[in-house]
């Protein structure tokens, strides 16, 4: 069995439990000691999102970290993104006006250009 736990660094390693030397219990959570260092969980964005990046993960509120590859639908009336292939149980996500940048490019909300023109 692995766990993704966090080093000093704040880069995401797995970690086998067979390296696990002791758990020590703090206020802010486990922290595991291995033969190769000393780990805590990342629970805040902070620290997960800058490995997770890499992977194709996006924050696109502040709530949610998601998987860019499995975005299937983007819903511009309610800012949301669908999750799975199965529309009917698909994962919704919310999508934060700032973050629409962050979807793929064919699932950006149009940009309609309006022109006024006064006829004389």
């Amino acid at each position: 069995m692995k766990f993704v736990l966090a080093g000093k660094d704040g880069t995401l390693e797995e970690v086998a439990i067979s390296d696990v030397l002791m758990i020590k219990l703090t206020s802010k959570g486990p922290l595991f000691y291995t033969t190769s260092g000393e780990y805590s969980y990342a629970m805040t964005r902070s620290a997960l999102l800058p490995s997770l990046q890499a992977m194709g993960f996006e924050s696109l509120d502040r709530n949610n970290i998601v998987n860019t590859a499995y975005i299937h639908h983007y819903n511009e009336e309610f800012r949301e993104v669908h999750l799975g292939a199965d529309q009917e149980q698909a994962i919704r996500a919310s999508v934060s006006t700032s973050s629409t940048r962050k979807l793929p490019d064919h699932l950006r909300e149009r940009s309609e250009c309006y022109f006024y023109s006064v006829t004389a």
